[in-house]
């Protein structure tokens, strides 16, 4: 059996499904059993599928001490995935909504937290990371 560290995002992903896109406004809509709420994010998924396969699996990810990181946390244990690497630093579990017409699934909004999002916006390329033509 292979141990396995895995490093990737953690989220909470609600799913609904619509009519059709353009999503049309409707005063009401009832989405009877169209509406799902799971963890998600790359290293949730990652880690479930390796663990599933027969590996050790350690995950290690940025979760918050909110409802959505408890959550992400209680599932991984439910799986057998080690949650010791997962660090609760950040100000919110980031989340997101995935809008579904039949089997096609379009993420229309995501929310990361502001770490991530300065993280990934605010970095000024430097000498080794910038190529020349």
């Amino acid at each position: 059996m292979a141990e396995i560290l895995v490093s990737g995002l953690l989220n909470v992903e609600t799913s609904a499904k619509v009519r059709g896109f353009p999503i049309n406004y409707y005063p009401i809509d009832y989405a009877f059993f169209g509406v799902n709420t799971a963890p998600g994010g790359v290293g949730f998924n990652l880690a479930s599928a390796l663990k599933r396969l027969g590996s050790t699996v350690t995950l290690c990810g940025l979760i918050a001490d909110d409802f959505g990181g408890r959550y992400v946390s209680s599932e991984l244990e439910k799986r057998g995935i080690s949650a010791d690497a997962v660090s609760c630093t950040l100000a919110e579990t980031p989340s997101s909504v995935v809008f579904i017409r039949s089997s096609t699934r379009i993420p229309r909004f995501t929310s990361p937290p502001a770490f991530f999002t300065s993280s990934l916006f605010a970095r000024t390329p430097t000498a080794s990371t910038s190529r020349s033509k």
